[in-house]
């Protein structure tokens, strides 16, 4: 059993190629250009072929639309948008990948960033219905760094897509959790919910110990809270000290000329 955060925490894992898998076999890794195409015609085929929504408890149903003439296809959901996010491969040049999501309800409270510290519950699987990794259950260690403490946008905290999948969603509007007498949490009912198909170089992409390389993959993702997270303790939030561009790339200003970048460096700038 995979533990939680083996893929979503601040591990090496989450580099695009941390994973020797394909150099201990003996292989080179795909290009990107080549794996790409492939992914989003995989992503397309399934979007055309499946239908989304809630049901009465606020749970994500992803369906066939064979036999459901009644459903609408994710495919022409007037819902269903789509984002272009860069990142380096392994040559270091920046290609785009999109990734496709439907907020199936925006939520009412704080609007997330890439820099938050996110409450999040969530599911990843494969387009075949392959469940990788089950975060769906409260717990502390929902709690996520989405950017993490490396200076490095593609490595630490979660990876691209997932971090760019969360700031296009709000949070529960609540002031805290709701707890049962028996100690269980109440999911609310107004945190921001999606679904995201994303490419795999958005995700793991020479794969991971579960995920085979160059998979597409689907995330459901429930926003439940977010905080402005202040890694260095500064008084300012992480988020007003780095550059989230709209391609998803991130630029790391240093003020100081310290070699240290500023959402990490407590020193104020001279």
């Amino acid at each position: 059993m995979i533990k939680k955060h083996i893929l979503l925490a601040s591990l090496a894992l989450l580099s695009l190629y941390s994973c020797k898998k394909d150099e201990d076999e003996g292989q080179k890794i795909r290009e990107m250009t080549e794996v790409i195409p492939e992914n989003d015609r995989a992503i397309q085929a399934y979007l055309k072929s499946h239908y989304c929504e809630l049901d009465g408890e606020g749970k994500v149903v992803l369906g066939s639309m064979e036999g459901h003439s009644d459903k609408t296809s994710l495919w022409d959901s007037p819902e269903l948008k789509r984002k272009v996010i860069k990142v380096p491969d392994q040559h270091g040049n920046y290609i785009e990948n999109t990734m496709y999501y439907l907020l199936l309800r925006e939520g009412t409270g704080e609007q997330a960033t890439v820099a938050d510290n996110s409450f999040v519950l969530y599911k990843v699987q494969s387009l075949g219905g392959k469940v990788y990794d089950d975060g769906s259950h409260f717990a502390q260690r929902n709690w996520l760094d989405l950017l993490g403490a490396e200076a490095n946008a593609y490595r630490g905290g979660t990876v691209v897509g997932f971090r760019e999948a969360v700031a296009l969603l709000k949070a529960s509007a609540s002031t805290s959790l709701t707890e049962e007498r028996d100690g269980s949490l109440v999911y609310p009912t107004d945190s921001g919910i999606g679904v995201f198909f994303m490419p795999s170089g958005l995700t793991y992409y020479t794969g991971t110990t579960s995920i085979p390389a160059y998979s597409p993959l689907l995330f459901e993702i429930n926003l439940v809270k977010t905080k402005r997270y202040d890694h260095d303790g500064d008084g300012i939030p992480s988020i007003e000290e780095i550059r989230h561009h709209q391609d998803g790339t991130i630029t790391f200003p240093d003020c100081n000329g310290n070699n240290k970048v500023d959402y990490l460096d407590a020193n104020p700038c001279r």
